[in-house]
């Protein structure tokens, strides 16, 4: 699985992230590019001979329908490719979307590939990485037709908390977490409005509470009984 371990100072290189690294200048051609927040790092549909992967900052693969409704898939941490299908598609059906001010690296696809097939280490890191991918989606299927909408809000927590890994900072401090009520809405499936109504109550049962782009995570394993990762 890809974690992603959060220090005081910044964050630790995950094993691919490294790994990609070691290879860059030899079997990959790498170029680096900034997104603002909100801004598309990728659109869905668009062909692309590059693939992604976020250096800084957080992003979202995301479904947008025609009535302007969406759906948001999958938080793209730091170390993270954007999508894993990247290397093998030239085009997704989804959208990359920064969450916040992005950095990101571009590498050529075909140079990815070469990677994987001439360096087992990194094959088996991307392998892992792509079964963690799988699973968690079919945790969102489960997440959204079967959970109820405060186990579902529950669920996004701990999902995104579970990649966080959290070395170096205070136990009781809070946690970077910039995710808005409105992403949160479309990870869960529910309204806006019903979302704020979930915070406020997780706020005053003492479980959870965000503010500001921050976690403050008070009774986790009380989170944890309620969106059972």
């Amino acid at each position: 699985m890809n974690s992603v371990a959060l220090v005081r100072n910044g964050r630790v290189p995950g094993t691919l992230e490294k790994l990609v690294d070691s290879a860059t200048g030899d079997l990959l051609r790498h170029a680096t590019a900034v997104a603002r927040a909100g801004e598309a790092i990728y659109r869905a549909g668009d062909p692309s001979e590059d693939v992604l992967m976020l250096r800084e900052g957080w992003a979202t693969q995301v479904v947008q329908l025609d009535s302007g409704r969406r759906q948001i898939l999958r938080v793209v941490l730091p170390g993270d490719f954007c999508s894993y299908r990247m290397v093998f598609s030239p085009t997704l059906d989804f959208s990359i979307r920064a969450t916040t001010r992005a950095r990101y690296s571009r590498f050529e696809r075909a140079g990815v590939k070469l990677l994987l097939v001439t360096r087992p280490a990194a094959f088996e890191a991307f392998g892992s990485a792509i079964l963690d991918e799988d699973r968690r989606l079919t945790d969102l299927v489960v997440n959204l037709g079967r959970r109820t909408a405060k186990e579902r809000v529950a669920y996004v927590i701990l999902s995104i908390l579970e990649r966080l890994n959290v070395e170096g900072l205070p136990a009781a401090g809070p946690i970077p977490f910039p995710i808005r009520q409105t992403d949160l809405a479309d990870m869960a499936g529910i309204t806006t409005v019903h979302t704020s109504r979930l915070l406020a109550d997780y706020r005053r049962s003492g479980v959870f509470a965000l503010s500001r782009g921050e976690l403050h995570l008070l009774d986790r394993r009380a989170l944890e009984r309620i969106g059972r990762l």
